[in-house]
């Protein structure tokens, strides 16, 4: 076997046996199920942060710093892809729960999805192994996580925004638009530089819909009860997930250009 192939597999057998850990951490409570809600939003946020240094040490051990980032994605593949099988299998069929499982056990499959943000990331910043390029992701994460804090806090008083009239609802909309701009542009300009400002924007839009998808989710679908609904019923919140990937992107390339041009 050779080296490359034999890191696949190493990789592949690490993910194997972290199922098996989770299989067996939820043998005494009916596979989490016994767990109360509120542990299993906390649940997920502590599985998120120790992800972290968990992908950090599977790439140091297995991987070169050369391949970081493209092992990290093979990372993500194997923590999300056979998982979903070993899931169909084990709760799917062994468990009867068929292909609602996915829905049922959300706080298992909600991370098919997860690695493949949370791990490319990281495997990204390690390969560069800049102080700097680390600071500013950090940064971008925290403006991420800092503006869904204050849209909920805002949204507090009058359910989430659901209270507000159809006409406030549409004024908010277009403030968040127009705020949106000088937020992305002084980030971009203090942390990035003008050759990276339409890559450094594209993470922005990504750190952005990612966290505020993801704790919309947590609060709105789980913790409110309103499952999915929430996409819908909270059109006036989940509309800026796609805004999110095409106003920022659009303000990076119009920043790139501009910077780009020689003075007159």
């Amino acid at each position: 076997m050779t080296k490359v192939k034999a890191k696949y597999v190493y990789l592949f057998l690490t993910a194997c046996l972290i199922y098996l850990l989770f299989i067996i951490r939820g043998l005494p409570n009916n596979h989490y199920l016994d767990w109360p809600q509120y542990y299993h939003i906390i649940d997920c946020l502590e599985l998120m942060v120790v992800s972290i240094p968990l992908t950090y040490l599977v790439l140091k051990w297995f991987s070169s710093p050369e391949y970081y980032y493209k092992d990290s994605i093979w990372f993500a593949f194997f923590t999300s892809v056979p998982f979903f099988i070993f899931d169909l299998i084990y709760l799917g069929i062994f468990e009867n729960f068929g292909i609602n499982f996915i829905y049922e056990f959300w706080f298992l499959t909600i991370f098919y999805f997860i690695v493949w943000v949370e791990m490319p990331i990281i495997g990204y910043l390690m390969q560069k192994d800049d102080a700097d390029i680390t600071k500013k992701h950090i940064v971008m994460l925290l403006v991420a996580i800092i503006g869904w804090l204050l849209n909920w806090w805002i949204g507090l008083h009058s359910n989430h925004y659901l209270d507000w009239t159809l006409n406030l609802k549409i004024i908010r909309i277009t403030n968040i638009l127009f705020i949106l701009s000088p937020i992305v542009y002084f980030v971009l300009r203090f942390h990035s530089s003008k050759d990276q400002y339409l890559k450094d924007a594209g993470f922005l839009s990504l750190y952005l819909t990612f966290i505020f998808v993801l704790f919309d989710f947590l609060y709105l679908g789980i913790s409110k009860d309103y499952s999915l609904r929430y996409i819908i019923d909270f059109w006036f919140v989940t509309l800026f997930y796609p805004v999110f990937l095409i106003e920022i992107p659009l303000i990076g390339l119009v920043m790139k250009r501009f910077r780009a041009q020689p003075a007159q």
